[in-house]
């Protein structure tokens, strides 16, 4: 009798963990410096990817973007009065940001922004701009984040 108290305690337990661990929401945070096309379409089909995974299989999801640096320019609404004035972001990159809304929340450092001298209201509007991308990555980290970069 003792033994199947154990057994069913043990089928009990496992039950409990699998549940718990698929109803955690998976976390990730991507990091993005670069202002390559190609690059940053790695990054934008990393995310795609690993969204449509978690998607396909129910698992609930938190994916960040920080952007930093010269990912500013993918990050801008309106490049006027900007070094990016001259700079066309290409359609793939247009539609692949279009896609993946609601599915992954863009940060935008504002030291970027002081260091370009460019305004916050030149940013696309579902960008939150935030105080420092190290920082904001560190706290991500700490709460629990996957950092890909």
């Amino acid at each position: 009798m003792t033994e199947m108290k154990y057994l069913l305690l043990s089928a009990l337990f496992s039950t409990a963990l699998f549940c718990a661990d698929s109803a955690t929401t998976k976390k990730a945070v991507f990091g993005c410096k670069t202002g390559e096309v190609k690059a940053f379409e790695r990054i934008l089909d990393s995310i795609r990817h690993l969204t449509s995974y978690y998607d396909k299989n129910g698992q609930k999801y938190d994916v960040v973007l920080i952007a930093q640096s010269e990912c500013v320019k993918f990050m801008l609404d309106n490049t006027d009065g900007t070094e990016y004035a001259k700079v066309e972001i290409p359609m793939d990159v247009e539609l692949k940001l279009e896609k993946l809304k609601g599915k992954v929340r863009y940060e935008q450092c504002a030291v970027t922004l002081d260091r370009k001298g460019i305004p916050v209201s030149k940013i696309r509007k579902n960008v939150v701009v935030i105080p420092s991308a190290t920082v904001s990555t560190v706290d991500y980290q700490l709460a629990g984040y996957a950092f890909i970069y």
